[in-house]
């Protein structure tokens, strides 16, 4: 049993599409009831539930996850011979609806982005379905919480609604102190922060955010090589 998991459940006000979105990704985790698991997803009358922005973070960080190491147990090559694939594949049912993770992340998390635009372009076509799913408001900081079966991502967290500012707060924190390096008056850093630059705010955006994480002084940014090696099983505990 995964008692990290099952410490959460106290802090959750009985939400039946969170409480699922936890015991998905036990089960992912544990690789036992999966098909219960998925089942209940499916099966899941709305979302309506989800009514705030922490509530639909923390739900839909929780879903790429597990779909992500889904995909990567069924389909162990894809990621490195084809991202673009990977990445489009419509296999997680969410309450009747067949969601890929490109639409998690772009149309959902990051408020209905254009993949390709580096967070600057939103797409000129929204439906009805997506305006009620997405989050009001994207905060980057999501991007040091998905992990999408690389070596450079973030490591995989459980995410409650009561704790997900804490736990993205700490997300940062933990990534930046591995990922960034300064080398010769030049600071390392994530790709991440250019292929989501308009997330961000820019370049300005990038140096007020490292800033905000105790990074003083970064004045020549450079981007470090993203590590597609492929590592599945990237736990770590809350």
């Amino acid at each position: 049993m995964d008692k990290s998991i099952d410490a959460l459940y106290p802090y959750l006000n009985m939400n039946e599409a969170i409480r699922i979105s936890l015991d998905l990704y036990k089960a992912v985790k544990t690789g036992t009831n999966l098909p219960v698991q998925l089942s209940r997803l499916r099966d899941l009358d709305s979302l309506h539930e989800l009514d705030n922005d922490q509530k639909k973070t923390a739900f839909w960080i929780n879903l790429y996850n597990s779909q992500t190491q889904i995909l990567l147990k069924q389909y162990p090559k894809m990621l490195f011979e084809n991202k673009a694939e990977f990445f489009r594949k419509q296999k997680l049912n969410v309450a009747k609806m067949q969601l890929s993770l490109d639409y998690i992340e772009h149309r959902i998390l990051r408020r209905s982005k254009i993949k390709w635009g580096l967070g600057f372009i939103n797409s000129p076509f929204v439906g009805v379905q997506e305006k009620v799913l997405r989050v009001d408001k994207l905060d980057p900081k999501i991007h040091f919480a998905l992990n999408c079966g690389a070596r450079s991502c973030p490591p995989i967290v459980a995410y409650t609604p009561e704790l997900v500012a804490h736990q993205l707060n700490e997300a940062v924190e933990n990534y930046l102190s591995t990922e960034v390096k300064e080398v010769e008056g030049s600071h390392y850093i994530s790709k991440l922060f250019l292929w989501y630059l308009g997330d961000f705010g820019g370049f300005k955006g990038v140096r007020k955010f490292l800033k905000a994480e105790g990074l003083e002084g970064v004045k020549k940014i450079k981007f470090s090589t993203y590590d597609w090696t492929i590592q599945a099983k990237n736990y770590k505990d809350v």
